[in-house]
């Protein structure tokens, strides 16, 4: 699975897989590459610290460089973090819909057989009994999480309260609450609208033969302006051009040029010449008025942008691109 990761990673935990790219670094006078013999896998341990960071940092600013700072998501949106695992994005996406789905079964039913469990004992519990009941059961709830270990410290309050009280009727919630606390701890908090998603990826993941990468964007992602600009900056090389700025088509074909590292000469170029110079294959496919979807197929890799808008009138934003192998079927000859 690939993707974007919301927050740091210890770079350090991961074996890094080196992508197509040249980087080097200055030995004297010349320079020499970064990652010789064709090295394509790097072992986190050997990745640079943060204090050899700053160091470099540092010494490249004592040198004069100008406009010095780091490269990060936040200001090179062609800069991609993939972190790769042992199974296809397929059955990420699917795993992860159904995770979610069993993880709130498992709660649900676990809620279920609490109250079922003390069904015989109703008439014997009066109502301070039932709300010590429910109050305990919240408190299980409570959980502190320790380098990704669950510490059930509400399970263990109400454990403690029980012995002292010796309310042994509370042993079943007790059960049930630490069973709830795993679930919330362990099971990720996805909104609705973030299920559908999840379902909306695994329908267009079943075009492909398989998914290398999968990335998201919110309707506030700086990724639009950003397009927008370089847009707007190739029409005012030839400010004659009927080609418009706001068309999914150069959108979505600036972000795989740019994510490709590919140059572009302007709109007219991007537009006509692009795709046969390039070698890649392009379709545009609007389903309806509100879901308008971007293919670029090259020979080894394709992409697929899936664009979106509230109603007809307002503009389409970038919200998925699905970076794939081939297509199941009907495979498109490439120029």
């Amino acid at each position: 699975m690939a993707g974007r990761h919301p927050a740091p990673v210890r770079c350090t935990m991961f074996n890094w897989r080196i992508g197509p790219g040249e980087a080097y670094k200055l030995s004297g006078e010349e320079l020499v590459p970064l990652f010789p013999d064709h090295i394509q896998d790097v072992e986190g341990a050997a990745l640079l610290d943060p204090s050899t960071l700053n160091q470099l940092y540092s010494n490249a600013a004592a040198l004069g460089v100008e406009s010095l700072t780091f490269i990060t998501d936040d200001n090179d949106f062609r800069t991609r973090l993939g972190v790769w695992w042992g199974f296809p994005v397929q059955d990420a996406i699917r795993g992860g819909k159904w995770g979610i789905v069993m993880g709130w079964i498992i709660w649900i039913c676990s809620v279920v057989f609490l109250w079922v469990s003390y069904f015989e004992q109703r008439k014997k519990m009066d109502l301070q009994m039932w709300l010590t009941l429910v109050g305990v059961y919240m408190v299980c709830l409570f959980s502190l999480r320790l380098s990704g270990i669950l510490i059930p410290v509400g399970v263990l309050i109400g454990w403690i309260y029980m012995r002292k009280t010796k309310k042994v009727y509370l042993s079943k919630v007790l059960i049930f609450g630490f069973i709830s606390a795993l679930v919330f701890a362990y099971v990720p908090e996805v909104s609705f609208s973030q299920m559908k998603e999840l379902s909306q990826a695994e329908q267009y993941a079943e075009e492909f033969n398989q998914v290398r990468a999968v990335y998201h964007f919110t309707q506030g992602s700086e990724i639009h302006a950003d397009l927008q600009t370089a847009a707007s900056n190739l029409k005012n090389i030839n400010p004659e051009t009927k080609i418009s700025t706001d068309d999914p088509h150069v959108l979505f074909s600036l972000w795989v040029l740019q994510h490709k590292n590919k140059a572009v000469k302007d709109l007219d170029w991007l537009w006509y010449e692009a795709p046969r110079e390039l070698h890649y294959y392009w379709q545009s496919n609007r389903s309806n008025e509100r879901v308008n979807l971007e293919y670029a197929i090259f020979n080894h890799v394709g992409y697929l942008g899936i664009f979106n808008r509230a109603n007809e009138e307002s503009p389409y934003y970038l919200q998925k691109v699905i970076e794939f192998d081939r297509l199941k079927n009907n495979q498109p000859l490439i120029p």
